[in-house]
């Protein structure tokens, strides 16, 4: 009786596992693959990019073999991805054991993709992991809009963060303010709350406080129209400060530098001047930079003037009576 209750044992630990852990025949038990990152966004090698070079730094893809009992065999990337020619991919897992890691290391070249490209990941025993690749630069559509800045140094284990400008204008034409009421930390030389010649993202919560306190309507008012602004899916879009949309080529005193020395990645040189943004020209946009100096009974904000001649002249407008296009921005972040 001792023997047979042994033997039932054993026949009922085979049930609950494969047949070929007891030594039987049929598959074996498939190891499980996972990747750290499903979406990997990569900044194309720019050296004459300004007012810094962008160097294209490689980024990392880490694949785990999440089973416990259960090696992985031949762990490798798809031979038939097709990448930029001066974009590779460095690295062969072969054999991991159970939660043992390998990585895939994405350096990216000059030239970017045109869209995500999928990366299938397999081994012999296991499924596939596709995380997608995607090389950007300037003009790049990328999470709702054309990109006009990058940052490369993020972690390299993720993505790069940058910028991105809205595809489309918004359809009113909106004044910058539905008063002339003092707005303090939002201009050119304001450092608190706002660095107000760079940061439109601080720039239009400023203001958008501001209105919200008087009961005004977002869509009465040039930064509260990309506050509500909603686009491919996006909805936390924003009125770009004065250097974000250009330089300053017309001696006006913004603050945003010259072509050749810009105070930071902007729209004009990056999008206009490189042909992604032709319907911009001409045109005026308000800035969400209000001005730090005004004439006797004005209240003028920043604006940016993109001319047929390719210049990037950066005015001021009065902020209450004009009525102007907008054209608003987003961050994205690893």
């Amino acid at each position: 009786m001792f023997v047979r209750h042994l033997g039932l044992v054993s026949i009922l630990a085979c049930v609950s596992l494969s047949l070929s852990a007891c030594g039987g025949g049929g598959n074996p038990p498939e190891a499980v693959l996972s990747v750290s990152v499903s979406e990997l966004a990569l900044a194309a090698r720019q050296p004459a990019a300004l007012p810094s070079a962008i160097p294209g730094t490689p980024r990392v893809l880490t694949v785990t073999n999440t089973s416990t009992h259960v090696t992985a065999q031949n762990v490798a990337l798809d031979p038939a991805v097709v990448l930029p020619a001066d974009t590779t991919v460095v690295g062969d897992c072969g054999t991991l054991a159970p939660l043992e890691s390998c990585s895939f290391t994405v350096t990216p070249g000059a030239a970017a993709t045109t869209a995500p490209v999928a990366l299938p990941i397999r081994g012999s025993n296991t499924n596939t992991v596709t995380p997608t690749v995607q090389v950007l630069t300037y003009g790049s559509l990328h999470q709702g809009g054309y990109v006009f800045a990058l940052d490369d140094t993020t972690p390299d284990t993720g993505s790069v963060g940058g910028k991105v400008m809205a595809r489309r204008e918004e359809a009113a034409y909106p004044a910058w303010s539905t008063n002339a009421d003092a707005m303090a930390g939002v201009d050119e030389l304001s450092v608190a709350p706002c660095v107000g010649a760079s940061d439109g993202a601080c720039n239009t919560a400023t203001v958008v406080k501001h209105y919200e306190a008087l009961r005004d309507s977002p869509l009465a008012y040039a930064a509260g129209r990309c506050s509500a602004f909603i686009d491919e899916g996006y909805d936390d879009w924003y009125l770009p400060s004065v250097c974000e949309m250009g330089v300053d080529d017309n001696g006006s005193a913004s603050g945003c530098g010259s072509r050749a020395a810009p105070r930071q990645q902007n729209i004009f040189l990056n999008l206009v001047k490189k042909g992604y943004a032709d319907a911009m020209v001409p045109s005026v946009y308000w800035t969400s930079t209000a001005s730090s100096t005004a004439p006797a009974g004005q209240a003028p904000a920043w604006v940016q003037q993109y001319s047929i001649g390719g210049d990037s002249n950066q005015l001021r407008f009065d902020r209450v009576g004009s009525s102007i296009p907008v054209r608003c921005v987003r961050a994205f972040r690893p």
